[in-house]
């Protein structure tokens, strides 16, 4: 079953669900395997023939993203000694349009290796050798190449050599990629490299958790919680208290629903179903050792700043994230009374 789980998919879900759409309300009759497929076929064909580089390339504004500070940070990098390197699936012609608008008409100096026509993820498993290209004459040269030089822009290769002669050897090597599986699984867990992951929707989920309105109700939802779990064992004989606790868990119970629904009210956070890590970031979890909106955010950090993983409870740990005596329970509930109160109109 394939994953939505880049850039790409955006586009690819929409193309399917319109396609879908059409059909239905033309009541055209198709089978979903071979409706797939075609599609699939038609953008691999936009790729071969060139015309989706085209119609990016002549509508630069419209389609890239300047990348405010990307330019900052590689000059960073470059001017403290850090070796970079490029590797892309796409063609030379569509990555320089793209770079010189970005970075301007000099990019490449600040790249020891360029590596273009990839063909990720075959890169990572594959023996495709690394051919010259020549971006004078548009074409791959035939000479077998025996080392990489410095500046030469490279195609196809594969990840072995790569790491091999340009010396990118364990956990000295940090790897941006926007793709878990196409970018960063093969280089995190054959080369032992350290990677990062580029995740443009984390900057709006920090945005909403950064919210009033989200930080109090996980405050109240998590102190909720706590009242439950020290009220139940009094509910037992206490029919009153049982009947308290019951009104609590459907009130428990909505606000967890309206945590949910301010990132997403049909699909809820990206990176959470609740109290749990989502698919998709148990799997960035495992395959990235940092990740980000923006490769220029690690411009708010030292090159020699070490970052350290947050220790997260594990079911049977208590790290008492909320108070759990009565007297702060008991003034928390006036508290929120008080705010209910308030925001009652008369």
């Amino acid at each position: 079953l394939p994953q939505l789980i880049d850039l790409f998919s955006l586009p690819w879900a929409g193309l399917l669900s319109t396609v879908v759409h059409y059909c239905d309300l033309h009541n055209i009759v198709f089978d979903p395997k071979c409706l797939y497929d075609d599609l699939a076929e038609c953008v691999k064909q936009v790729h071969v023939t060139g015309e989706m580089y085209q119609k990016v390339t002549d509508d630069l504004e419209n389609y890239v993203h300047p990348n405010e500070g990307l330019n900052k940070y590689l000059e960073m990098l470059h001017s403290s000694g850090k070796e970079l390197f490029v590797v892309t699936n796409s063609p030379f012609k569509f990555i320089d349009a793209g770079m010189t608008y970005m970075l301007g008409s000099d990019w490449r100096r600040y790249f020891k290796y360029i590596v273009v026509s990839a063909k990720k993820p075959t890169f990572f498993h594959g023996r495709e050798p690394f051919r010259i290209y020549d971006p004078t004459q548009d074409v791959v040269r035939f000479e077998k190449v025996g080392r990489l030089e410095e500046g030469q822009i490279y195609s196809g290769g594969n990840i072995d050599d790569l790491s091999n002669r340009a010396g990118l050897k364990d956990k000295g090597v940090l790897y941006f990629g926007d793709h878990i599986y196409t970018d960063l699984a093969d280089p995190i867990l054959r080369l032992g490299w350290r990677t990062a992951a580029v995740v443009p929707e984390l900057a709006r989920e920090i945005r909403i958790q950064n919210d009033d309105s989200y930080r109090n109700t996980i405050q109240w939802l998590e102190m909720l919680t706590a009242i439950i779990e020290m009220m139940q064992p009094g509910s037992i004989e206490d029919s009153e208290c049982a009947k308290l606790i019951d009104q609590w868990r459907t009130e428990r119970s909505h606000f967890r629903d309206n945590a949910k629904a301010l990132f997403n009210p049909q699909f809820g956070s990206l990176f959470r179903t609740y109290h749990n890590m989502t698919h998709f970031s148990r799997r960035l979890n495992r395959l990235s050792d940092v990740y980000t909106s923006r490769v220029p955010n690690m411009l708010k950090y030292d090159l020699n700043h070490c970052f350290f993983p947050r220790r997260n409870a594990l079911p049977h740990e208590n790290l008492h994230s909320v108070p759990i005596n009565s007297d702060c329970i008991l003034d928390l509930l006036k508290q929120n009374e008080r705010l209910h109160r308030n925001s009652t109109p008369a």
